[in-house]
C-alpha cells in the first residue's frame, strides 16, 4: 500500500460524528468518505432522511508532517477550506447577508427551549443590526417562545449584519443540524440572500486541533407561501 495513504484520526471524534443523528438512526444513515491529503483532511458526509451533515476531521500528525504538507494555517478558524466544496459551493451561490459566531452552550440552551415548545413546527431567525442582534422565535398553537441575544451578550463572539433579515426553518431539520451543539465549543451561523442557513460547529479535539460539523438548511417555503396566502 502507498505510504502516503496512511493517516491517523481521533477515534472518539470519529465516533461522535458517525452518531451525529443518534445511535438509533444508524441503520437509516448513509456515509460518504473523502480523504484529501493536500489539506490533511478527512471529510465525512452523512445523510439521513434528506438531512445532510458534513464533518471535517483533522488528521493526527506531528508538527514535521504538517510542515511537509505545505503552508497550512491551523489557527484560521471558520475558513472556507477546499474540502467543504459540497456545502460552500451551494451556499455561496448567493451573497451572505448576515452571520454570527456564538458560544455553543448558550445556543444549545436557547434552542432546547424552542424545541420543547408543544406543536411548534418551525423556528424564525431574525438578524438585526440593532439590539437584539439575534432572535429565535417558535410558535405553537397557544404559545410563542422568543429567545433574544443582545449585542452585549457574552454568548456572542462576532456579529455582522447590515439590514434586518428574517427567515423560518423547519424545526425537525434544525434539530438534526444542532445535534453537535452538545460537543461543540463555538457555532457559526450564516444566512445568504436565498434564505439558506449555513451552520458550522467547531469541536475541540486532542493535539490542540479543531474539527468542524457543517449543515445547510433551506428556508421553510411551504410556511412562507401559506402566510402569503393569508395576507
Amino acid at each position: 500500500m502507498n505510504p502516503s495513504n496512511h493517516f491517523q484520526l481521533n477515534l472518539t471524534t470519529l465516533l461522535e460524528c458517525l452518531n451525529i443523528f443518534g445511535a438509533s438512526n444508524l441503520a437509516q444513515t448513509s456515509a460518504s468518505i473523502t480523504y484529501l491529503p493536500q489539506e490533511a483532511c478527512f471529510c465525512l458526509v452523512l445523510e439521513e432522511n434528506g438531512v445532510i451533515v458534513e464533518c471535517e476531521l483533522p488528521l493526527l500528525m506531528s508538527h514535521d508532517e504538517w510542515a511537509e504538507d505545505g503552508d497550512l494555517d491551523q489557527d484560521e478558524e471558520y475558513s472556507n477550506t477546499p474540502s467543504l466544496t459540497l456545502f460552500e459551493t451551494s451556499f455561496e451561490l448567493s451573497r451572505v447577508v448576515a452571520k454570527v459566531i456564538l458560544h455553543s452552550e448558550p445556543l444549545k440552551n436557547a434552542f432546547s427551549e424552542l424545541a420543547d415548545l408543544p406543536s411548534a413546527a418551525s423556528v424564525q431567525f431574525q438578524f438585526n443590526p440593532l439590539s437584539p442582534s439575534l432572535s429565535m422565535i417558535a410558535s405553537g398553537e397557544t404559545t410563542t417562545c422568543s429567545i433574544d441575544f443582545a449585542n452585549s451578550s457574552d454568548a456572542l463572539i462576532e456579529f455582522d449584519c447590515l439590514n434586518q433579515i428574517e427567515a423560518k426553518y423547519h424545526l425537525d431539520l434544525l434539530k438534526q443540524s444542532f445535534r453537535a451543539l452538545s460537543i461543540a465549543s463555538e457555532s457559526y451561523l450564516r444566512i445568504n440572500e436565498s434564505s439558506c442557513l449555513s451552520i458550522q460547529h467547531m469541536i475541540q479535539v486532542p493535539e490542540g486541533q479543531q474539527c468542524f460539523v457543517d449543515a445547510l438548511v433551506n428556508a421553510d417555503e411551504e410556511e412562507e407561501e401559506e402566510e402569503e396566502r393569508e395576507e
